[in-house]
């Protein structure tokens, strides 16, 4: 990874010393972005590129609940040739 990509990372912890409950709709989402045309109305540019998934860590005692956690990565399509960006990771420590 380029040193300089490292401020637009998306990272989310979320830490408790008692416990961490999801609501029937509850969610936590750290996805790339999707690849736009650029001013010329390109997709496949070097200004267009889809981003990488981000990364989840939750951290407590007892982890519950219906919820969903997601880090994917955007969407590029695959005619522009450019390299796919990878999805994100999740880690559940409890």
């Amino acid at each position: 990874m380029a040193a300089d990509a490292a401020p637009f990372l998306r990272r989310i912890l979320i830490a408790s010393s008692t416990r961490i409950v999801f609501g029937t709709f509850g969610r936590i989402r750290a996805n790339g972005g999707t690849a736009v045309t650029n001013m010329s109305g390109q997709v496949c540019s070097d200004q267009a590129a889809a981003g990488a998934g981000g990364a989840i860590r939750l951290v407590a005692p007892t982890i519950s609940g219906p919820g969903t956690l997601q880090a994917v990565r955007g969407s590029l399509p695959t005619a522009c040739g450019q390299v796919q960006p990878t999805d994100g990771r999740i880690r559940v420590e409890s």
